[in-house]
């Protein structure tokens, strides 16, 4: 298994290949461009498959960490849960946005009910209006998460490997 720095190495050496895949492969926009590096950074280094144990992704997230401690509790590191191909990205996405709302709606119900409506409406709005800008999101956040799995198969191997011989 790589180690955290490797893989926040992994995650920031991918930036560039990301515009670079943007801009040459699919001939997207600035803005789409930026949408997925900053999924891949957001996948790569605070919504990172090891948020499953106390890992450098956990620790980043400062104050906020102990919205994680269920998510530890519930998901066994390296299951399919965390480190599958395909739903692992897409669960750690709807628990931290699930973990955002519930955090938001407790902060707004108590001092500014009105506030929270506003905001609740504008981010529907956001979503509705910028559809194929959020899918770039979160391809980068997809991409991020199988540059680490594939990290962690190829070093695990590697390592198999090399304490045969």
């Amino acid at each position: 298994m790589a180690t955290g720095i490797t893989h926040d190495r992994i995650a920031l050496a991918s930036l560039p290949a990301g515009w670079l895949l943007s801009d040459a492969v699919f001939h997207a926009s600035v803005v789409f461009s930026l949408a997925l590096m900053l999924g891949l950074w957001l996948g790569g280094l605070y919504l990172s498959p090891d948020l499953d144990t106390p890992s450098r992704p956990y620790f980043r997230w400062g104050l906020l960490r102990f919205c994680w401690k269920p998510y530890q509790w519930m998901v066994r590191h390296r299951s399919n849960l965390s480190h599958g191909w395909i739903l692992a990205p897409f669960i750690r996405l709807l628990y931290a946005g699930c973990c955002f709302i519930l955090l938001v709606k407790g902060l707004f119900s108590f001092s500014l009910p009105y506030e929270y409506l506003k905001l609740e409406s504008t981010c529907i709005a956001f979503v509705s209006n910028h559809g194929p800008l959020i899918l770039s999101f979160i391809l980068g956040i997809w991409l991020s998460h199988l540059l680490h799995v594939t990290s962690d198969h190829l070093s695990s191997r590697l390592k198999r490997i090399c304490f045969k011989a």
